[in-house]
């Protein structure tokens, strides 16, 4: 009967889990391709005049998308606390999954195409005379410096509960705080 009452609960309620998430890893996503853009813009300053425009847009997005990781990641950390099945739900894994092929397919794509530019710059191939050594080497460094932490972290997301066994009391689960306030996914001794 416990299970049922459960399960009933959870149907009555308003679908939490995916809004949250969804806050959590699109605000994420949006700030690191924000934050990456921007820096990109500054790093083509190296090259010519920096397109202000598209710094502003950069900078707004990134500023504006911020405050909602920050909230969003303080909701999951205490959803994933206390809530015993939000850390299996489907949108948690699925919007992870799409931030970490993104974070593969962005990261990627920048590296190599930022890669090509510094390679052009450093053999001073006739296409890529414009191009300074430096900004291409920045360039390959902003794309990395975001997207594989980033990655990591969305990776680390998707598993962090892996080993948890959802039939375990309370006392027993693995999500416990830590003493300095972190989520702990070690066993209680």
């Amino acid at each position: 009967m416990q299970a049922r009452s459960v399960s009933a609960e959870y149907r009555r309620r308003f679908n939490e889990h995916t809004l949250g998430y969804s806050a959590l890893l699109v605000s994420v996503g949006i700030a690191a391709l924000a934050a990456g853009t921007a820096g990109h813009t500054l790093t083509a300053g190296l090259n010519g005049p920096v397109n202000r425009s598209e710094l502003a847009i950069s900078l707004t997005a990134f500023l504006i998308a911020l405050p909602f990781a920050g909230w969003a990641h303080q909701w999951a950390a205490k959803v994933d606390r206390v809530d015993p099945v939000a850390v299996w739900s489907r949108p948690r894994r699925s919007l992870a999954l799409v931030l970490l092929w993104a974070c593969g397919i962005v990261g990627g794509i920048r590296s190599l195409s930022y890669g090509v530019v510094l390679v052009g710059a450093l053999v001073k191939a006739p296409w890529a005379a414009r191009e300074s050594l430096v900004a291409g080497a920045i360039n390959v460094g902003i794309a990395i410096g975001i997207a594989l932490p980033l990655g990591v972290w969305s990776y680390g997301f998707v598993h962090r509960f892996d080993q948890e066994d959802p039939t375990a009391p309370p006392s027993q689960r693995t999500r416990e705080l830590a003493g300095n306030g972190a989520l702990s996914t070690q066993r209680p001794v």
